[in-house]
């Protein structure tokens, strides 16, 4: 056993068994806590304004364009996450969403609920830094 993010003890989990699904699930909710602390650290305060920022960088739209830009940059073990998030079945999906960017959207969260059961902390950093930097219109 060793420490999670949250200062407790963890089970070790052999991530091969865990559903691309379920690691999307954690991944959405780790990917949105990210963009919560660094738009509230850009000084935006009123929770109105906060949530119409954090839309942009996480609405499925957005998720699969940074993906496609990164492919390229992500090793071997994350593009077969990447591949197995795409592929999962997913069941209902959104109307308003096209099929295709909604299993990206969905493979970029499996790539972050990845990372963060690995403890990558560094490697979530790195790829919030590339996904600011495309959604910016600077990358």
């Amino acid at each position: 056993m060793n420490n999670d993010i949250f200062g407790g003890e963890k089970e070790e989990l052999d991530l091969r068994l865990l559903s691309p699904v379920l690691l999307a699930y954690v991944g959405d909710a780790v990917y949105e806590l990210f963009v919560r602390n660094y738009l509230v650290r850009k000084g935006w305060r009123r929770v109105r304004d906060l949530h119409r920022q954090a839309v942009k960088y996480v609405q499925a739209q957005a998720q699969a364009a940074v993906l496609t830009a990164l492919l390229s940059e992500l090793d071997e073990e994350e593009q077969e996450i990447v591949r197995r998030g795409r592929n999962a079945r997913i069941g209902q999906y959104p109307r308003n969403i096209d099929k295709g960017v909604y299993r990206l959207a969905t493979a970029w969260e499996a790539l972050w609920g990845y990372h963060f059961f690995r403890g990558n902390q560094k490697r979530l950093q790195e790829l919030f830094s590339r996904a600011c930097w495309i959604l910016e219109g600077e990358g």
